[in-house]
């Protein structure tokens, strides 16, 4: 006190068997002679802060539990992950053996079967791979650096070719410029392998077309990168446009397979500060095909 410092203490009130009744919040003030160092007296404030106190300690023992639960939660899924891939991998390795060791009178009976499953089982681990990655963005925030995209467009174009080798596919980049930098980074590959899957897998046509259009403008001072993906397939009605890209939406039986992916390519898009949406190829009629717009920040300019 002789120092003239204000003090502050939180104090419990007394126990009674032990438990404490609540806490008071309490400030000395020193009366001190200035000019002869001496202590004159006190002033005390103190007031009730016991509610106070309660909702604090409520609040740090519901932040451990959320705490607690964000960590579990986060070791289950990495868990599923983990053993849904090594399931999925052995069956397919099963499915490999089977077909290697069946006899050839039963081959172009089966063959049709067996890649079905093949093919589903590649599907599942596509659909873990999302839901991972989908995670992962909502748990961390995401770093963006400059991002060259027409090479990986060129790349996606011969996994393509390599993939879907049963289907004719007209695929076309059009830019005025032989490299186009966004702010991103490699998830951006994700987005656009989504959705030239989704062109190719529900289109009929005997040639599939996939027209990607990539133009910059600049708009409030601001540098943004404009990429058009137009296809020949079987579009997306009005009604449901918006909500193909909704987390918690469900695809009917005809249209099963779009949901999560689309609903990750949206959530990538939001991570890089963009927009995207989805119109008629034909102004008007859907059945004509699909056009997917992304607006993403250009590379930032160097001053």
């Amino acid at each position: 006190m002789q120092t003239g410092k204000v003090q502050h203490k939180v104090n419990p009130k007394g126990p009674v068997d032990g438990q404490v009744r609540g806490w008071i919040d309490l400030y000395t003030f020193p009366l001190v002679d200035y000019k002869t160092g001496e202590l004159n007296g006190i002033i005390e404030y103190a007031r009730d802060i016991t509610e106070q106190k309660i909702t604090e300690l409520k609040l740090k023992k519901l932040e451990k539990k959320y705490r607690e639960a964000y960590f579990q939660a986060s070791f289950y899924k990495d868990l599923f992950v983990h053993d849904i891939n090594n399931i999925l991998q052995a069956i397919l390795l099963a499915i490999q053996i089977i077909s290697n060791e069946m006899p050839n009178e039963f081959r172009n009976k089966f063959n049709p079967y067996i890649n079905i499953i093949s093919e589903q089982i590649k599907r599942g681990s596509k659909l873990v791979e999302n839901l991972k990655k989908f995670t992962q963005i909502d748990e961390r925030d995401i770093k963006l650096k400059p991002t060259e995209i027409i090479g990986i467009l060129d790349q996606i174009l011969d996994k393509i070719k390599t993939s879907h080798r049963h289907k004719e596919i007209d695929f076309e980049v059009n830019s005025m410029d032989n490299k186009i930098y966004v702010k991103a980074n490699s998830l951006i590959r994700d987005v656009f392998e989504i959705l030239t899957t989704n062109s190719i897998q529900y289109n009929k046509n005997a040639i599939v077309e996939i027209i990607v259009n990539i133009t910059q403008f600049k708009e409030k001072n601001k540098n943004w990168v404009k990429i058009e993906l137009i296809d020949n397939g079987r579009g997306i009605e009005d009604e449901r446009k918006n909500l193909i890209f909704l987390r918690a939406f469900k695809e009917s039986l005809s249209v099963k397979g779009m949901g999560l992916g689309l609903s990750l390519v949206n959530k990538i898009i939001q991570a890089y500060n963009g927009k995207i949406w989805v119109e008629d190829r034909i102004t008007g009629d859907y059945t004509k095909g699909s056009k997917f717009v992304i607006i993403i920040p250009a590379k930032e300019e160097k001053s």
